[in-house]
């Protein structure tokens, strides 16, 4: 169905002057929703047919191929219109909610029935397949049993009705839901979730991108470098003027692997699980270091109303080194490689012999993590946060 009414001239029309990317921008989604709308929310899908239902012709092709339900009816209700029209009534199958509606008259020659009730013994009769009765003014008519019957009309005679007929029951529109409000867009989310262009922006070396993520002044912690944003970017550019896939410098990439956001008033705590790849050259044998890392973005509201992140840092699960040419060998000299941390003991190493001395607090298995959880519960709280973020506070930053 949504496929069909994305090819409407009133469809496109409405993508065309940005209604599409308005509602999708409501959602918090990407406009490719569409493609795969049954894996949205109820919410969302609700508040999009809601949408379409006011175009006439997407409406239109909407509910072509939709038919009546059929009615249910109690066993009651059934038995008694069976009876009836055994017989020879007439009278029509009502509800039990009808009971005491005072419509139903001794003689059914002088009766009057609400269409709805004529429709429900129509239905009913025709369901169960009974046989044709002999009295011509009983018969049903079972070729079109969809279409509702016509209003009978009260008929002259000489035998007054047992009881006074009453004027049709006027029928009750039924009851609209007012529409669901549309949830607030979460400014600080989205925000929050642009922290995943520091594999892409930091990757590329795309710096006025990269930096755009990030207030003023915001600090960044990594195990090769710590420092202010400026600093950070600088040593980065001089990593990438030897960071080639055989020279000395790592050559970094990063993969996002998933992410969580945590909002409370003004400020944001962003966690990200990132494998970090690291191509490196040691001994003239090419290696890979892949270390599981956890990402940890401080991320407030300035001022102005815009969210960024003020400090950066990580945890390491877990590294390994990888051969990238089958049937080389090389040999890591474990006693070496056991003095680093548990979880990144073999980056740690190659950072070493990199030149680059590695920053030794950000072991996931280490008293490191308790001290960095906390100085996030006091984030989220309004509390005052200094790096080190994993140790003791630094007196100057």
């Amino acid at each position: 169905m949504y496929d069909r009414v994305k090819h409407l001239p009133e469809y496109k029309a409405w993508v065309a002057g940005g209604g599409l990317a308005r509602f999708a921008n409501e959602q918090d989604l990407e406009t490719d929703f569409v493609d795969h709308i049954f894996r949205t929310s109820p919410q969302v899908q609700i508040a999009y047919d809601r949408i379409l239902r006011t175009m006439p012709s997407v409406l239109q092709e909407m509910t072509r191929d939709m038919r009546p339900e059929p009615t249910t009816y109690s066993q009651a209700t059934a038995l008694q219109a069976i009876n009836d029209y055994e017989q020879g009534s007439g009278s029509a199958a009502t509800s039990e909610d009808d009971d005491d509606s005072g419509e139903k008259t001794s003689n059914p020659e002088h009766r009057i029935e609400k269409e709805p009730a004529s429709k429900q013994a129509s239905d009913v009769v025709t369901t169960l397949q009974l046989p044709h009765s002999s009295h011509p003014k009983n018969s049903v008519n079972r070729s079109q049993p969809s279409n509702p019957p016509p209003k009978c009309h009260t008929q002259a005679s000489n035998t007054p009705p047992s009881n006074p007929p009453h004027p049709p029951t006027p029928k009750t529109p039924p009851a609209t839901t007012p529409p669901a409000p549309t949830p607030p867009c979460s400014t600080a989310s989205r925000s929050a979730k642009s922290a995943k262009g520091w594999g892409t922006y930091r990757d590329a070396a795309e710096w006025q991108n990269y930096s755009s993520m990030f207030h003023p002044g915001a600090y960044i912690t990594t195990s090769w470098t710590q420092g202010c944003l400026e600093d950070f970017i600088a040593s980065s550019k001089e990593g990438y003027e030897k960071q080639t896939p055989h020279g000395p410098f790592p050559y970094i990439l990063h993969r996002i692997c998933g992410q969580t956001v945590d909002v409370q008033g003004d400020r944001a705590i962003s966690k990200m699980k990132v494998t970090i790849t690291c191509r490196i050259m040691l001994d003239g044998i090419e290696m890979d270091n892949e270390a599981d890392t956890r990402f940890f973005f401080f991320l407030s509201k300035n001022a102005q109303g815009k969210w960024g992140v003020n400090f950066m840092t990580l945890l390491f699960d877990k590294d390994k080194m990888v051969l990238v040419v089958p049937g080389k060998a090389f040999d890591v000299p474990e006693e070496e490689v056991k003095q680093y941390p548990s979880g990144y003991r073999y980056l740690a190493w190659a950072e070493s012999k990199a030149g680059r001395p590695p920053k030794m607090d950000l072991n996931a298995h280490g008293p490191e993590r308790d001290v960095l959880y906390g100085k996030c519960k006091v984030w989220l709280e309004g509390g005052d946060v200094r790096p080190n973020l994993t140790g003791e506070d630094l007196g100057e930053w």
